[in-house]
């Protein structure tokens, strides 16, 4: 045992002397890894923007060029907004409505970088958040994942997953202009069936350009977009709330061959809870506060705890939804449903960036992973508990006036 504690520290000082001298440590009373497991009296070390160690209270930490020794605060990762509009423009209507499917067109295109909306989630603890486009058309285009760093939000995927709606948005207002039957002039899809029927087509064009002989049922610029679903170089990343919706887009996927693929919005996702474990697909919950629905159908705060149970990888997202809570208040309502306290922070840390892709990056506060962090008062699931400090690549991008800090 005493050589392997030799080993595991000759390990970590090379570690610090190949990233160079710690910039920074931060000494708490618990660090949530991120990933459900808590380390009690940590010390998070920090060099060249990445986390450089994770000490328990055994171990002293380093000296760095600058110190936040705060007793009752506990640090976890910086939350991650896996569905959101922020940037966007015109909300839900940021489509390019000529056709009912574009899945060449980039979210990251559009999103307005300097939007205070960035600033707001860093205030609430969210330093990465993913950007999808509308939900107007079936395939409205390809999502972005961006930093929420201070002036302007800082891209760091331009293209994470391809954004597919089977849900009420790209039927909504497609009616006769004054009411009365649809014409040839009336806007398509008028029915889930209709939306089903496009995305049947979509996922058939996906799968068979990557095929010799494929008769393309779609022009060049968009078979090609569709194409790099079918090889699973772009996840498809569906918004379906209910119960029927869900087993549409597992169904459709499966037909298709599509390979990569998770299922964001959901609010019915316990009616559909083998069939996803089945299809090992990873979910989106939220939000969480659905009061038009019964108990039966979805949305409680019990849910996370129980789709946890039964083995399916999911997170907690605010989506689209404008309500006023925050990504945390989420968490909060998961662990009152029941959801153990780090596998709660988890829910929108961890298993988010897990659920999104980004967890090769971001998402824990592991050794070479962006530190990207939050410092709380106390316990985050506390109610009182408030952000002292968020940083961004090693950096503080916000700091309350109480975080003191001291040089070395």
């Amino acid at each position: 045992m005493r050589f392997r504690i030799v080993a595991v520290v000759a390990t970590l000082c090379a570690v610090l002397v190949a990233q160079g001298a710690p910039e920074l440590v931060i000494k708490a009373r618990r660090l949530h890894v991120g990933d459900g497991t808590t380390i009690e009296g940590a010390s998070l070390v920090i060099a060249g923007g990445k986390v450089s160690a994770v000490l328990g209270k055994d171990v002293a930490p380093p000296s760095a060029a600058e110190t936040i020794e705060l007793a009752d605060a506990v640090v976890t990762p910086g939350l991650v907004e896996a569905e959101s509009r922020v940037g966007m423009l015109r909300g839900d209507a940021d489509n390019e409505e000529g056709r009912e499917t574009t899945p060449w067109v980039r979210a990251l295109d559009g999103v307005d970088r300097a939007h205070p909306g960035f600033a707001s989630l860093l205030r609430s603890g969210v330093t990465t958040v993913v950007v999808l486009p509308g939900d107007r058309n079936v395939i409205g285009g390809v999502s972005c994942a961006l930093k929420t760093t201070p002036d302007a939000a800082t891209p760091i995927v331009d293209e994470l997953a391809l954004h597919a709606v089977i849900g009420r948005g790209p039927t909504a207002r497609n009616s006769a202009f004054r009411g009365g039957e649809p014409t040839m002039f009336t806007r398509r899809p008028t029915t889930r069936m209709g939306v089903i029927a496009e995305l049947r087509r979509a996922f058939l064009e996906a799968a068979g350009r990557n095929q010799p002989g494929w008769q393309a049922l779609y022009p060049e610029r968009e078979g090609l977009a569709l194409a790099r679903a079918g090889r699973g170089e772009l996840p498809v990343a569906f918004v379906a709330q209910e119960a029927a919706e869900i087993l549409a887009a597992i169904r459709l996927c499966t037909e298709a061959g599509i390979p990569k693929y998770r299922i964001g919005g959901t609010i019915e996702s316990l009616l559909a809870v083998e069939d996803l474990k089945a299809a090992k697909v990873p979910v989106l919950l939220g939000p969480l506060f659905n009061v038009g629905n019964a108990p039966e159908k979805g949305g409680a705060i019990s849910d996370p705890r129980r789709l946890d149970q039964a083995g399916v990888v999911f997170a907690l997202s605010r989506g689209t939804d404008d309500s006023g809570s925050t990504l945390l208040d989420l968490a909060r309502a998961a662990h009152r449903g029941g959801l153990d306290a780090g596998r709660a922070v988890a829910a929108v840390t961890g298993f988010a960036a897990r659920v999104c892709g980004l967890d090769g990056r971001l998402g824990t506060l592991a050794v070479g992973k962006d530190a990207d962090f939050c410092v709380w008062s106390t316990d985050p699931m506390s109610p009182t508990s408030r952000l002292l400090v968020a940083g961004i690549g090693g950096r503080i991008v916000w700091r309350d006036s109480s975080a003191s800090a001291k040089k070395e």
